[in-house]
């Protein structure tokens, strides 16, 4: 293991390397290649996606960073090109986007490092170092191998020491692949690795291997616990979330190499799931509403067009609840925002609690909400808004007004498109603010010709 690389070394080491940097705007460009300029051995730019391709292919820099709005072809899809034929380089991102999907599909794609603009100086330059650390630490780890390969002329101890590296690396190695690989759930990223952990071992014949992740076990065809077992507990953020084991079937003892080995297979198996877990929570705010915690407009529209398509497969109802606060408006304007937050709050809350598991609450923006209700007639919808209405309405408050809310209902017709079917509830939720609000009002059937 490589340890002790001062800070003062790694400016060093960056002083030698090549840097490609993409960016269109040419006063970004001159700017930040003023700078580049005095920190790296050799700098190389491009002003489009196209460019950098050319350069890259043309230069073989060591590190690349690109902005992502770009002419001709943005940031994201030349690191996708670059990406499929090289997995190692690193590349950082400089993006002007705050929006989820540029940071998951950035990290889909494997990049280093994602700075904000405007830059802040000292988080660029410190990116830099860590892109610059990791390919000195990569290349003491090629110096030390090949010194090891040069003792292997002279000791059969060495080569016996090499062996066990060797077998240490391809299983990292394997084990980084399989989690870069795109398209694989978390399940068969973890039953793939258990697979690669016995021939890591001296004894490969006799060993099985077994991880546990938050209840959930992957493992070897043939494990079981023995008295000759290793283990490792998996951490993310300071909690465990599982372990990692090692069995020999027969009596064999360990060699301390492997102790090492399986500490830094737990360590990597950690980064994957904590990566998932990010994963998970870039997806969940993509479609949820940051206010009420409540499904977002995206979410309904995603959901909206599977469940038309599986009411009209199977021949069952499908219903919709479109709901609209009385008077919010005023609410904000007497009370202020921040109580007009509260009452949004408050609705979510009782909306959330009174739709069954499979129906979809969601938050369309404002004060208005739709309820997405699978196999629910008009009749049954009809019921559950009054229960909604009525409950919202003599919702005990102490720091917000009462308020009420107006609803529309309507279910899918036989041959009813889903935008007809919008308009309906959209029309039967004016007829109820229309009338005096504080209503429930069920649509009118669709008139056929």
């Amino acid at each position: 293991m490589i340890t002790g690389i001062s800070e003062r070394e790694t400016q060093e080491h960056l002083k030698r390397l090549t840097v490609l940097f993409v960016e269109d705007e040419e006063f970004s460009r001159e700017l930040c290649s003023e700078f580049l300029s005095r920190i790296v051995g050799r700098l190389v730019t491009a002003s489009n996606g196209v460019a950098g391709l050319e350069t890259w292919r043309r230069d073989k820099p060591d590190i690349i960073i690109t902005d992502i709005q770009m002419p001709l072809m943005d940031g994201l899809a030349m690191v996708k090109e670059i990406r499929s034929v090289d997995r190692a380089v690193p590349i950082i991102i400089l993006s002007a986007f705050d929006e989820p999907k540029y940071l998951k599909r950035s990290i889909d794609l494997g990049v280093s490092g994602y700075v904000m603009k405007p830059l802040e100086v000292s988080m660029f330059a410190a990116t830099l170092l860590n892109c610059a650390r990791g390919l000195l630490v990569s290349y003491k780890l090629v110096q030390a191998n090949s010194a090891l390969i040069k003792q292997n002329e002279f000791t059969q101890a060495t080569l016996f020491a090499l062996q066990v590296r060797t077998r240490e690396l391809d299983c990292l190695y394997s084990i980084l692949s399989v989690s870069n690989a795109p398209g694989l759930l978390l399940e068969e990223i973890f039953n793939r690795i258990a697979r690669l952990i016995p021939p890591a071992w001296q004894f490969p014949e006799i060993t099985e291997a077994c991880a546990e992740i938050n209840g959930r076990i992957f493992q070897t065809a043939l494990f079981k616990e023995t008295p000759w077992k290793l283990t490792e507990d998996i951490i993310v953020g300071g909690n465990e979330v599982g372990k990692v084991t090692v069995c020999y079937l027969d009596e064999e003892a360990f060699l301390p190499e492997e102790l090492t080995l399986l500490t830094a297979i737990a360590e990597k198996l950690g980064l994957i799931v904590e990566r998932e877990l990010a994963n998970e929570t870039i997806s969940r705010l993509a479609v949820t509403d940051e206010l009420t915690d409540l499904n977002n407009r995206r979410f309904f529209n995603e959901n909206f067009a599977k469940a038309l398509s599986a009411s009209q497969r199977h021949k069952q109802p499908l219903s919709l609840i479109c709901i609209d606060l009385d008077h919010f408006k005023n609410v904000n304007d007497t009370f202020g925002h921040s109580v007009g937050d509260q009452v949004l709050k408050e609705f979510s809350q009782l909306l959330k609690s009174m739709v069954r598991f499979e129906d979809i609450a969601c938050r369309m923006g404002g004060e208005e909400f739709m309820v997405l209700l699978p196999n629910t007639t008009c009749e049954a919808s009809v019921a559950l808004a009054e229960r909604i209405r009525c409950s919202f309405e003599q919702l005990p408050r102490t720091s917000t007004p009462v308020v009420t809310a107006s609803f529309g209902v309507a279910e899918l017709q036989e041959g009813e498109e889903g935008d007809a079917l919008m308009t309906r509830v959209d029309a039967a939720l004016y007829q109820a603010k229309h009338a005096g609000r504080n209503r429930v009002v069920a649509a009118r059937a669709q008139s056929s010709f």
